[in-house]
């Protein structure tokens, strides 16, 4: 089974409670129950190397500085020169002793009444990254995701790190389609729902334009227009998710990113390893016909400008070919 990417939810656990996000708790009517178990950190590192052709690994959470073996897990994946970026809220990174090959953090502008620690982690943000690429990392991410209180700044944020030769991210804020999607909440103050439909679109023609211009890189320039249509519900839908394998922090299979599914946990890691390739794609294609309903995750929109790419050039590759 050929595996491009890999995305590892290390832990659940988290040092903050964002209001939309859900990757700590269950929706009052889950068909399933959150994993306790959390696996060694030597078996995920035995996971990754197993996976010989795949290109680059995405470590999340929760947050994952919490994890038991983190900086065992970053000096194994640095030894063998294996191309993965942490994602991580920042509120941790002093106490990180050890320089990751990639560092995403999330930062999502400001905006009244947001809340204490996530106005700190976004502010942290704006300075961490900066510092770090100075460090040593390779791959520097600022994680902007798009919502009804901070769409206005967004240039203004690309600019910013655009300026600090740190690459943007830009994503729309999630939004759950039914109870089996596990990581995102409704947000009534973040809905995109709440952005009118014509502030909208401009924004949609405003990174069109910095597309055009080589501002931003995109899998398609379509994707701008399709946002106008479907930006704020549905916008894509994933043919081979086992191309984009994501794993929870127990081992089991989840169909993607979003959605922890039904058949597909029943498999895990180790069957992967084991070869049990058509039975885990049978159980993806099962649960993405009876449970997907399109998300969000295809659109994002990463800044170039002047920024070094020399960590980045691989991720491109991989997203936007």
């Amino acid at each position: 089974m050929l595996v491009a990417i890999t995305n590892i939810l290390l832990t659940r656990r988290c040092n903050l409670n964002c209001p939309q996000c859900k990757i700590t708790r269950n929706y009052p009517n889950s068909p399933y129950r959150l994993p306790r178990k959390e696996l060694d950190w030597k078996e995920w590192f035995e996971f990754i190397t197993s996976l010989k052709q795949t290109q680059f690994h995405t470590i999340y959470g929760g947050e994952p500085l919490l994890y038991d073996g983190i900086e065992d897990l970053i000096c194994s994946l640095n030894s063998k020169g294996i191309p993965y970026t942490i994602i991580s809220n920042g509120l941790l990174l002093d106490q990180l002793k050890v320089v990751p090959y990639g560092l995403s953090l999330s930062c999502d502008g400001t905006w009244n009444n947001m809340d204490v620690s996530n106005k700190r982690r976004s502010e942290m943000a704006f300075e961490l990254l900066p510092l770090w690429k100075q460090k040593g990392v390779k791959d520097a991410v600022a994680v902007f995701t798009t919502n009804a209180l901070n769409y206005k700044v967004v240039k203004d944020v690309v600019r910013h790190f655009s300026h600090h030769r740190v690459v943007t991210e830009v994503t729309l804020l999630d939004q759950p389609k039914s109870e089996y999607y596990d990581f995102a909440d409704t947000w009534d103050n973040g809905n995109l729902i709440k952005i009118p439909e014509d502030e909208f679109n401009l924004l949609m023609d405003e990174l069109s334009e910095m597309k055009r211009n080589g501002f931003l890189i995109h899998n398609n320039l379509e994707f701008f227009e399709l946002a106008k249509m479907y930006g704020r519900t549905d916008n894509y839908i994933c043919k081979e998710p086992w191309r984009v394998l994501t794993v929870d922090c127990d081992g089991s299979l989840r169909l993607c990113y979003r959605i922890k599914g039904l058949e597909t946990p029943k498999y895990t890691i180790w069957d992967l390893m084991n070869g049990k390739d058509e039975e885990i794609k049978r159980a993806m294609m099962t649960d993405h016909k009876n449970l997907c309903r399109g998300c969000n995750w295809n659109c994002i929109m990463m800044a170039e400008t002047n920024a070094d790419f020399e960590g980045h050039g691989l991720r491109r590759d991989l997203w936007y070919g």
